[in-house]
């Protein structure tokens, strides 16, 4: 007797992650294989349309295309804001940063994240990334630390790297710092984590907390049934 030949399609994970794809990985197998596999589209919502748009003015006025005083929505932190756009051509805003599995820069690689607002010179890289909404220092510690060592890999002879997430509405600021050496171990974490998620081996549906956001749940009409 010939032996059956496996014929079910395989499942193709991503091509590249993200903090994105990581962070959805974690909180919900299912949702992960709608939006980065299945490439199922999500709705817009009024709280990412604002978040875009205070993001926009933001970039913006930093790099000079919008001219006078600092844009209303941005009002809360507006001497750092003032103070960043000090710094002149020293600021770059809107920054894609990739790199291969090694850690090496490459164009749309393994791993891609962009940076809102970066700031190097010869001892010490900052990350800036604008934030609308509520505080959610937890969970920002881990994209900042992703991003810190995302920049790193582009700016490899800095001694420090500061992420610094701004909180747009509360007008408040929270900062995590790493030593050069420290940034090689988040690097090293990070790899693991993102082979986890380019394995897309749990694909499964976790019902739970995060169903209340989930554009997919089925209180919205969703293509899930499981929350």
């Amino acid at each position: 007797m010939k032996p059956k030949i496996d014929v079910t399609p395989k499942l193709e994970g991503p091509k590249r992650w993200s903090y994105s794809a990581w962070s959805t990985y974690t909180e919900c197998g299912l949702r992960f294989k709608f939006r980065y596999i299945d490439k199922a589209p999500e709705p817009p919502s009024a709280a990412m349309a604002r978040g875009t748009d205070l993001h926009t003015k933001a970039e913006y006025w930093l790099d000079g295309k919008i001219t006078g005083p600092l844009p209303k929505g941005l009002k809360k932190l507006e001497a750092e804001f003032k103070g960043l756009r000090a710094l002149g051509s020293a600021v770059k805003v809107e920054a894609w940063w990739s790199v291969k599995q090694d850690w090496m820069p490459t164009k749309f690689g393994w791993l891609l994240g962009k940076s809102d607002v970066h700031v190097a010179d010869n001892s010490e890289l900052t990350v800036i990334d604008h934030k609308s909404g509520r505080i959610y220092a937890e969970k920002h510690a881990q994209q900042a630390s992703l991003y810190s060592a995302l920049g790193f890999a582009h700016y490899p002879k800095v001694k420090k790297v500061t992420a610094e997430f701004w909180y747009i509405d509360q007008g408040e600021v929270l900062t995590w710092e790493w030593t050069a050496a420290q940034v090689k171990d988040l690097q090293a974490e990070w790899g693991r984590r993102g082979e986890e998620v380019m394995a897309a081996n749990n694909l499964e549906a976790r019902p739970g907390y995060y169903c209340k956001w989930c554009p997919y749940s089925k209180a919205v009409g969703g293509v899930c049934k499981a929350g």
